[in-house]
């Protein structure tokens, strides 16, 4: 069926139209598509394969026997009751169609006369039939209005009939906004004491931003006992020189030095109070060569904790070590420490020193004299971590002492040594616990090693209190 809807032309009024809701409501009778083509062929309206193009009043809703009847009534003059009679719309309701009727951005008064006239009410019905072209106004007098011509009213009509929205009479500035009430020309702006503007540039790495400017200029500012390393961006780009700058460090004044990832070639001794985070023990590696006088890539310090990174020194001279700790008891939590081809080489070296080990990964290989870890003088604590001693003449864990008693404790641990899992003398007492033991036997040197529940590379037990 072929249906008309003013009330497209809702949106530009306070509310929808009562003519347009009641028109939604109502079920007008049908009239089949071949039988009003035919009737209209023979009145000369119709055109075979027009079709209709897009206006406000037209959205394939709309009915020629409501809306088409209502048009011409008014074009003839008729209003109030009498315009809707007979059309399922009540009396009362006629003021709200004749407003919707008048409204300017309706497209209804498609030949731009004064009023709507009866060649407005018959084109739009033609319209609405699916004609097009020179058959819309064949037969009709346009009058003198704006678009007196078939070409203009036709460019009218395929522009969408000229809704645009209506005519703004003024503009009143809201919350945010500057410009007060604008009804001729003017200027609408942003209320920067309102309205912030977007952030302009973010801060450096591990800053945060304490104001932001009216520009957007951020202020920024970073946690004074945090220090950022990293190869482009931070405040440092060596862990050494971010230690150096720290000289206030103590138990009431702890320091983090966060390390970016990347691989730092350079000698690190650690601070007390001073903690060492990188970013992964595959992100961030410290490296340095062998010597000749036994230094590390990394010296530990007391009250201080290194995580989350890679230890390396790879050999080449007399001494290979990775981390050595002298009078000093940090914490090593998920670290990899690794060494290669010294004549002496050291995952971890130990000298009168007490570090705890959690989640930590030591290796030592060398062709000569290997130890994955070396403690004179120490009591070392190791839990969940790997200690692995590779070549002929290694030692998973090598105790020696020049006096006094030491402890070592090793829980949920592997050990390893080709020569020796565990060498210790007999100022030594070593107790493992729940761990393996692969490769050489427990206890060369005559110091006391204690097992319990432990088993060796092949996952046999000789006994629940037994050293494989």
């Amino acid at each position: 069926m072929l249906m008309l809807d003013l009330s497209r032309a809702a949106p530009f009024l306070q509310s929808e139209s009562l003519f347009a809701r009641k028109l939604r409501a109502r079920k007008p009778a049908a009239i089949s598509a071949p039988i009003l083509a035919l009737l209209l062929m023979l009145l000369g309206l119709y055109v075979p394969g027009a079709h209709a193009q897009t206006c406000p009043f037209d959205d394939g809703n709309s009915s020629l026997e409501v809306e088409g009847l209502i048009l011409t009534r008014y074009a003839l003059g008729i209003t109030g009751a009498p315009l809707v009679a007979s059309t399922g719309i009540n009396a009362v309701d006629a003021p709200t169609v004749e407003a919707t009727i008048n409204c300017p951005s309706c497209g209804l008064n498609v030949t731009g006369n004064p009023a709507l006239t009866v060649a407005d009410a018959t084109i739009i019905s033609r319209k609405l039939a699916g004609f097009s072209g020179a058959s819309l106004t064949n037969g009709l007098a346009l009058g003198t209005g704006t678009r007196n011509t078939p070409a203009l009213v036709q460019s009218f009509l395929l522009s969408g009939c000229g809704a645009t929205g209506g005519t703004v009479t003024s503009i009143t500035a809201g919350s945010g906004l500057t410009g007060g009430t604008i009804t001729a020309s003017g200027t609408i702006a942003a209320d920067t004491t309102f309205l912030q503007r977007r952030v302009a540039a973010p801060c450096a790495a591990g800053s945060f931003i304490t104001s932001i400017g009216a520009d957007g200029t951020p202020t920024c500012a970073t946690p004074s006992a945090i220090i950022i390393v990293a190869k482009s961006g931070g405040h440092f780009s060596t862990i050494s020189a971010a230690l150096t700058s720290i000289t206030d460090n103590s138990a009431t004044n702890r320091y983090l030095v966060y390390v970016a990832p990347g691989t730092y070639a350079e000698t690190v001794t650690m601070k007390p109070y001073v903690d060492i985070e990188g970013a992964g023990e595959l992100a961030t590696k410290i490296t340095q060569v062998g010597n000749a006088s036994g230094a590390p890539t990394l010296s530990g310090a007391s009250n201080a904790e290194l995580r989350f990174l890679t230890v390396e020194n790879t050999g080449g001279f007399d001494f290979a070590v990775a981390i050595r700790n002298v009078s000093a008891s940090p914490r090593f939590t998920h670290i990899t420490a690794s060494a290669l081809n010294g004549v002496e080489t050291d995952g971890i070296k130990n000298i009168s020193s007490s570090p705890k080990l959690e989640h930590v990964t030591v290796s030592a290989t060398s062709s000569v004299g290997s130890y994955g870890m070396q403690n004179l003088d120490s009591s070392p604590t190791i839990n969940n971590s790997v200690i692995a001693a590779i070549g002929a003449a290694s030692f998973g864990i090598y105790n020696a002492t020049t006096g006094g008693s030491f402890v070592v404790r090793a829980t949920n641990s592997q050990i390893a040594g080709n020569a020796y899992t565990i060498f210790t003398i007999p100022s030594y007492t070593t107790l493992v616990v729940a761990s393996q033991l692969s490769g050489g036997a427990a206890g060369g040197g005559g110091g006391t090693v204690t097992c319990i529940g432990v088993y060796d590379e092949n996952f046999v037990a000789p006994g629940y209190m037994t050293c494989p």
